[in-house]
């Protein structure tokens, strides 16, 4: 494991190595971070205060450093929050829950919220005395996000604590109904019909598993050379009931999304289906157990659904990797729309014969 040296400016040289972490701290990308505190006062007026962050190797492949919210501050009397939660989630509403860092009862406390915010900045601030806030007014299918922080006294607050995301719950959908799983699997049912650890899972642009994307965003993948060697891989995708009951005379109900199916075995190996539930019966309307699509350019499928319209109409993703540790089907970009059949959406999009004039 590479090693974190941190030096600071005495208005002359650097003094170097004031704080020297070494060794492993955490195993996992989910682990917490670890707090470091340093007293500066012994800088205290100086007017060209520096911190510098030194990374050095120990060898190849040894591990990597992250750091984040850096602080500078005058001492604060209280310990930041901890352990920050979510709990009776609905789609309109929800439960946050800390614990004080500095073990106050009914403490007052600054939390901000917002849409998927990275910063307090961003969010809605608002007071509150106790471990603990109800959330309303908000929106179904979202992912919210917040911070908090302890307030110590007039102007001494501590440091912020967070984020913690949840995501609202996803109520009866309506049309257009699109995903495009840019932040994790929205409102979507991950169903692992089988004993790998892991079935359908999000992945960042540019991938994590596969290092590669579909438009330059996030999407879903069923990863069976990730996760099924020596596995069965058999894994769902489910969207949540969207009622399409009111498809207007003339119209049609279309299924779109954005796919790679890298197959193992062209043609005799693992395979991909799409299915529609009609009401009464799951109906397949797509399969492929060939190379569809790649990387950068994927295959976009267009499909007439409109037979199948009703209330509590859903669309099912199966992968089932033929138990021969296969690739991967990458999925991206679901749209469920009613469209005229008289103003159809673009398609074959592209441009040529592009220059300066």
């Amino acid at each position: 494991m590479a090693d974190l040296h941190v030096d600071i400016w005495n208005g002359t040289t650097w003094d170097r190595d004031v704080i020297v972490i070494t060794g492993t701290h955490n195993i996992s990308q989910a682990d917490p971070y670890n707090d470091t505190i340093y007293d500066l006062a012994s800088y205290a007026g100086q007017t060209d205060l520096r911190v510098r962050f030194r990374g050095i190797t120990n060898g190849c492949c040894s591990g990597d450093i992250a750091i984040d919210d850096i602080r500078i501050s005058d001492p604060v009397s209280c310990v930041k929050p901890a352990n920050l939660s979510s709990t009776n989630i609905t789609g309109s509403g929800a439960k946050l829950i800390w614990d004080s860092g500095s073990a106050t009862a009914n403490a007052n406390y600054e939390f901000s919220y917002g849409v998927n915010i990275s910063s307090p900045s961003a969010g809605i601030s608002s007071l509150v005395s106790g471990d603990s806030t109800i959330l309303t007014g908000l929106t179904d299918a979202t992912i919210y996000c917040y911070y908090v922080r302890e307030i110590c006294g007039p102007g001494d607050s501590s440091a912020w604590t967070g984020p913690h995301c949840f995501q609202t719950l996803c109520l009866l959908q309506s049309l257009p109904y699109g995903e495009n799983f840019n932040l994790n699997e929205g409102c979507m049912s991950l169903i692992n019909l089988s004993t790998t650890p892991i079935g359908w899972e999000p992945q960042p642009a540019g991938g994590s598993n596969q290092f590669g994307d579909l438009d330059g965003t996030g999407y879903m993948i069923a990863d069976s050379d990730q996760h099924a060697n020596g596995i069965h891989m058999i894994v769902d995708m489910e969207t949540p009931i969207i009622d399409a009951s009111t498809i207007s005379p003339g119209n049609q109900l279309v299924l779109e999304w954005d796919q790679y199916f890298n197959a193992i075995n062209n043609g005799a190996g693992d395979s991909g289906v799409v299915s529609v539930f009609d009401g009464t019966a799951w109906i397949t309307v797509y399969s492929t157990n060939t190379d569809v699509g790649a990387f950068g350019s994927p295959d976009h499928q267009t499909i007439d659904i409109t037979s199948y319209a009703n209330a509590n109409l859903q669309v099912r993703f199966h992968y089932d990797d033929a138990n021969a540790w296969a690739w991967y089907w990458a999925v991206d970009n679901l749209l469920i729309s009613e469209q005229s059949q008289s103003c159809p959406a673009p398609s074959a999009i592209a441009s040529g014969q592009v220059d300066c004039n």
